[in-house]
């Protein structure tokens, strides 16, 4: 999958971006999520969901453009990967996360996503696209 925020701001105030993989048509939130910065050297640390965004997003702002992929979806045996790479404001200031990366451990198929603001409800202007690779 390729997951395609455009301009995306949270409904009030500020807040980071997340996302949780679905298995079975519901949404994951147990410690599945190891992450870390691309140029990170420290071990990935464990988490009940991916961090898109590693700064909060203002309401107010200019919003938030990321592109997320989600490989390996289709696998029910070995580990996904979920990547990303973002721009968002920060208190006025333009914020641009290189990338980020993460190995989503359990064992299923991944069936869908879901995006949360600061482990909450998505509620949010702008544009989310979704697109789907086939290999065949």
């Amino acid at each position: 999958y390729e997951i395609v925020c455009e301009g995306i701001l949270p409904d009030s105030g500020t807040a980071q971006l997340y996302i949780r993989v679905a298995t079975g048509g519901s949404a994951d939130s147990g410690s599945n999520y190891y992450t870390r910065n691309i140029n990170d050297t420290s071990a990935s640390s464990t988490a009940t969901n991916y961090h898109l965004v590693t700064n909060s997003v203002l309401s107010t702002g200019k919003g938030c453009c990321a592109s997320v992929r989600v490989t390996n979806a289709n696998d029910a045996t070995n580990m996904k990967m979920i990547e990303s790479r973002s721009v968002s404001q920060i208190d006025a200031t333009d914020f641009f996360s290189m990338g980020r990366t993460s190995a989503y451990t359990p064992a299923n198929t991944v069936s869908g996503f879901r995006l949360l603001w600061s482990g909450a409800n998505f509620a949010a202007t702008g544009k989310v696209r979704v697109y789907g690779y086939s290999n065949t």
